[in-house]
């Protein structure tokens, strides 16, 4: 009758694909009968012929082990019927005796592994002796470690899968993880090579090539969220004359030439303006940037001028902040030294549409961001070196910039302004840029984390000759830190600060009551180079006091000083006048109820009085 155990063993050894001979093999050693295992390897393995009868390969043995339920998948233990038993001291005759060394045919024979023979390598040593299949009444006690033996016997079962042990499947796991760990790194390694994937490492003896180390650096900025940037900007233009001073000579200050000058020596002087800043910035919100920085400007121009100037500045939620520098023609116009102007995005609108007739539009703003996103600047990129700076191991980078590709970018730009002047000027502009000599960048990144470090620009320009009587030649370097990224920054708003715009309308207020002092200073001189003219006379009296509409033949007649008085003051003036003196009288645009008063005996001077005869009062 066939056993449950081995139907389960037939279905399992058949799924992992072992032959019918195989398993017929494995079932004859572990002693199951030749009838029970033809008839379940037919469920399984049916034919069309009948099945040939097993012959076992050599004489049984009894089995004494009770079954042991090992893993799943070992091999079934047949059990044993009792039946009585023989005496063990006789020799029990068999049908074939044969000795133990003699090789047994086997139906196809095929490597065993020391560690699957047959279940009588775990139980104790005996003699071999030819012994019959015998019933036993009673099986006594089991031999020690029975149990134990069959167990492992089953679990080494378990432990070969087609025919392998262990320990082969183990390696092939081994190898397999490591083929595996070698294409996952190296596809990595390329990924990063090319830019695929940006790891937050370098992987040595592999780096990235310079285009790549510059996109991880372009993708780094948006990780920025906090930065310090130290920057040094100088702008440096020589003018040298290529004629004589002859003819040229007002036009440089009389300090540039020394004594022993003469008209047919040449001028060469440099122009340096030299900007100094150091700023923290805040990216955090992306929306508003917030900034702080102070700035350091000296100028040396025009041979022997020189200004130096430091201010500060500060941008917090898109409003600008400005502190006056303590310079007198600045804080003339834009008020008390040290103190802080502010003005925002609607301010910069409001100056804009008064500084540019024709305003960008939309569609306008919509080009130039396609221009620029379509324009491919950089004409190589190479790699210059590793570097240390402020104890870090940086990449060096440098950058060409295509100066055909510029001057194509600016000739779309002006197309695109559609500006009069511009277009008129657009044949000069573009043949000034085909003295441009050299547009480069420098740019050092962090080993590792690709983060900018330090980066310079250069911008230099061949000779420039300019109406065949000047060459002029310049240069302009930008050399910028970058530290302190997204470290803690502070940015405070200025405890007092007055509005732009309100200063900018003051100003334009002083700077209107500049003009009618100087229009009238200009009237005073052309006063008295008419008075000489005529004979020592003013002309003809003026007496009704009009500027607008003078007496035919009076000094304010057709007059190109006075004409620049009017336009100054919207045509409100007092004018009177004799042969022998004048008086010219207008208001102040900062206070129309305040008088700038002239006249040929006192001068100029303020007054609320008004005038009424040739006298300010």
């Amino acid at each position: 009758m066939i056993n449950e155990d081995l139907i389960k063993y037939i279905d399992a050894q058949k799924l992992k694909g072992v032959s019918r001979e195989d398993i017929s093999l494995k079932l004859s050693n572990a002693g199951w009968k030749t009838e029970d295992i033809n008839e379940g390897l037919e469920k399984f393995f049916p034919t069309s012929s009948p099945t040939p009868t097993f012959t076992p390969p050599e004489p049984l043995k009894p089995n004494l082990m009770p079954k042991v339920v090992g893993p799943a998948g070992a091999l079934p233990i047949k059990k044993i019927e009792a039946s009585p038993v023989l005496n063990s001291k006789q020799p029990q005759p068999q049908s074939q005796p044969q000795p133990q060394s003699q090789p047994q045919p086997q139906s196809q024979p095929q490597p065993q592994d020391p560690r699957m023979n047959s279940f009588d390598a775990f139980r104790p040593e005996q003699k071999v002796q030819p012994m019959v299949t015998a019933n036993i009444m009673s099986p006594g006690p089991l031999p020690q470690g029975a149990v134990t033996a069959s167990y492992r016997k089953d679990y080494q079962n378990l432990e070969t899968i087609s025919g392998e042990p262990k320990s082969h499947i183990v390696r092939s796991i081994f190898i397999t993880i490591f083929i595996l760990l070698i294409l996952g790194g190296g596809g990595a390694i390329f990924a990063s090579i090319k830019g695929y994937i940006n790891l937050p490492f370098e992987i040595p003896f592999f780096k990235p090539t310079p285009e790549v180390a510059m996109a991880k650096m372009m993708s780094n900025l948006s990780d920025m969220k906090t930065l310090h940037q130290a920057t040094d900007l100088e702008l440096s233009i020589t003018v040298e004359e290529l004629d004589t001073m002859k003819d040229n000579t007002e036009l440089y200050p009389s300090n540039i030439l020394d004594t022993d000058s003469s008209p047919d020596k040449k001028v060469a002087m440099t122009n340096k303006v030299k900007i100094k800043t150091d700023m923290d910035v805040d990216l955090t919100n992306p929306d508003s940037i917030n900034l702080s920085a102070i700035a350091n400007a000296n100028m040396s121009i025009l041979g022997g001028f020189s200004l130096n100037l430091d201010s500060e500045f500060r941008m917090i939620n898109k409003t600008f902040y400005m502190k006056i520098p303590d310079i007198g023609m600045i804080s003339e116009f834009a008020g008390e030294p040290n103190s802080w102007l502010a003005f925002n995005e609607s301010d910069i609108k409001e100056l804009s549409k008064e500084e540019s007739p024709v305003p960008y539009n939309e569609a306008k703003i919509k080009q130039i961001k396609a221009l620029v996103e379509e324009t491919k600047f950089i004409e190589s990129i190479t790699e210059v070196g590793v570097e240390t700076i402020d104890n870090e191991s940086t990449r060096h980078y440098q950058i060409l910039v295509s100066k055909e590709v510029l001057k194509n970018f600016i000739s779309k730009m002006i197309d695109i302004s559609d500006e009069p002047e511009l277009n008129s000027q657009k044949t000069e502009i573009l043949s000034q840029m085909d003295s441009i000599d050299e547009i480069k960048a420098d740019v050092w990144v962090v080993k590792g984390t690709y983060t900018p470090k330090k980066f310079t620009f250069v911008l230099s320009t061949k000779d420039i000759i300019i109406k065949d009587s000047m060459k002029v030649k310049g240069k302009v370097t930008i050399n910028s830190v970058i530290s302190k990224i997204n470290e803690n920054v502070t940015i405070d708003v200025p405890e007092v600060s007055r509005s732009m715009m309100e200063e900018v309308n003051k100003a334009k207020i002083r700077g209107k009551d500049a003009a009618i002092k100087a229009n009238l200073a200009n009237m005073r001189a052309h006063a008295e180079l008419f008075y000489d003219q005529n004979k020592n006379s003013y002309g003809k009296a003026n007496s009704n006091g009009s500027c607008t509409s003078p007496t035919k033949g009076s000094l304010f007649d057709n007059s190109e000083p006075m004409a620049l008085v009017l336009n100054a003051t919207d045509n409100i003036a007092s004018c009177y006048s004799t042969s022998k003196g004048y008086a010219i009288s207008v208001p102040l645009a900062s206070d129309p109820t305040t008088m700038w008063c002239l006249d040929n005996v006192g001068g100029m001077k303020e007054t609320k009085v008004p005038l009424t005869s040739t006298i300010c009062k």
